[in-house]
């Protein structure tokens, strides 16, 4: 995951990035496959789809970036109700969450982006840097 994101930061070397990162992501299924319990390999499958959902966006596949997001924040949602004495997976919830939001208004579907930035405010009610992004 991290060799991938690294390489998608390099725009001569950006679609190697995202095939280690989609190979990351093929890799913690399997490993999830195994033993579904385990909570690490799930949260960190949640955040390598963030990863790419991030390298899509910014070469402008919005649409197939938004169901990396999609699945990387119902994921982190899961994974947080399991065990909120981690806060780590909140915090993947939020990134997933954010993303999501960007994606949608990259797409002009406000509605949604509306949606997300309303679940956005709500897993930080008391931080006000939340809620100005929420409401970006």
């Amino acid at each position: 995951n991290d060799l991938g994101v690294l390489l998608t930061r390099s725009p001569e070397r950006a679609e190697e990035g995202l095939a280690v990162l989609r190979e990351s992501i093929a890799e913690l299924r399997r490993l999830i496959e195994l033993d579904p319990a385990v909570v690490e390999p799930r949260g960190n499958l949640a955040t390598s789809l963030i990863n790419v959902g991030n390298a899509l966006r910014e070469q402008k596949h919005c649409a197939e970036a938004r169901a990396y997001f999609t699945e990387a924040r119902e994921l982190a949602r899961i994974i947080r109700d399991e065990v909120p004495t981690q806060p780590q997976w909140g915090e993947v919830l939020f990134s997933a969450t954010w993303f999501l939001s960007l994606v949608h208004g990259d797409l002009g579907d406000h509605a949604a982006q509306a949606e997300a930035a309303e679940e956005l405010s709500a897993l930080r009610p008391a931080d006000p840097r939340t809620q100005r992004i929420a409401s970006g």
